[in-house]
């Protein structure tokens, strides 16, 4: 074979490999960053909340700020317990503050002097996912350009080079005919996580990948003080709470319930000096894991996920103030 030959045929395989992986992207849009898919498969919903906010940043003077255990918060009904805000949701799946604390210091630079600023913030917090991070650390859960200062153009350029052939793969299966009346089978938590918002498959497959396993029986038990990144997570909460107190805004601090089976894999007193350290920088409601909680199935979507009508009741708690009439141990200030 000649030089000359050979050279260009090794540069078409090579522009039609970065063309296939290209145009499989372009048109699949897995991660609903480049704009082509509406109903993307794997998304990056830090990008997408981050979008729907930066749409209309002045419509909002209120947010949400959690992990997927927080789709569970009734937003609605958080807007009448603040007098009508409306709340840019910014629960995202895997979230922890490492998530939260570039979005708040976003919000209150660029909505300094403007009309309509945030009055209002909600944080929910999980302790059994303090120290642990997945941002930034895949593609599915990268941070928005704007948060980080990435040019954007490199940016979308890691989204349409991405070679991710378990979601193209997933994508064409969904595509057959018989898809419609045989849906692809997901994990509990996947599917309940789906129903609250339907772009997050993708991405709670990617939480199970970036976050350490929970440990079954057996194993040893969890200590989130010794995580490589609790140190640097508390002080980010730290930095949140003062951004809000110097910029007056309204902040309540909740750490989400957990069913009996998931609070049993932390070590007690563990799970103890985390709140007791969480609650040395802002008050917090500490919801915990009551046992007539874990024994209502019908608040569970899976064993991490609690639904609606727990998020109902933790709202009820925190702004009305009031013990509930009928679990009043549901929810105790710490501070």
């Amino acid at each position: 074979m000649r030089p000359r030959t050979y050279a260009l045929g090794l540069a078409a395989m090579v522009f039609g490999c970065f063309g296939a992986v290209a145009g499989a992207n372009l048109y699949l849009d897995p991660e609903g960053v480049l704009g082509i898919n509406v109903s993307p498969l794997a998304p990056n919903d830090r990008y997408l909340r981050f979008m729907d906010y930066r749409a209309d940043p002045d419509a909002y003077n209120a947010l949400l700020f959690g992990s997927s255990r927080s789709l569970a918060i009734p937003i609605g009904t958080l807007s009448r317990y603040l007098a009508g805000a409306r709340v840019a949701n910014f629960a995202v799946v895997g979230g922890t503050i490492t998530d939260h604390w570039p979005i708040i210091e976003y919000v209150t630079r660029t909505r300094a002097g403007h009309a309509n600023p945030v009055r209002n913030v909600l944080l929910v917090l999980d302790i059994d996912l303090f120290g642990t991070t997945g941002t930034n650390l895949n593609i599915q859960m990268m941070l928005a350009p704007e948060i980080t200062g990435e040019p954007p153009w490199r940016f979308k350029w890691r989204y349409l080079t991405a070679i991710q052939p378990e979601a193209w793969s997933t994508a064409y299966r969904r595509a057959l005919p018989r898809a419609a009346a045989q849906p692809i089978a997901t994990r509990a938590g996947e599917a309940a996580t789906a129903r609250a918002f339907p772009a997050f498959i993708g991405a709670a497959n990617a939480q199970a990948r970036a976050l350490p396993p929970v440990p079954t029986a057996g194993e040893p038990l969890v200590d989130p003080t010794v995580r490589a990144d609790f140190a640097r997570q508390l002080d980010m909460l730290r930095k949140f709470v003062d951004l809000c107190r110097n910029n007056r805004i309204n902040l309540v601090v909740a750490l989400s319930p957990l069913r009996t089976d998931v609070a049993a894999t932390l070590d007690a007193a563990a799970a103890a000096e985390v709140v007791r350290r969480i609650a040395a920088i802002v008050p917090v409601w500490d919801f915990g894991h009551p046992q007539w909680l874990s024994d209502t199935p019908r608040v569970w979507a899976d064993p991490s996920h609690y639904t609606a009508e727990v998020g109902g009741l933790m709202l009820d708690r925190i702004y009305g103030r009031a013990p509930l009439a009928q679990h009043p141990d549901f929810g105790e200030l710490r501070d």
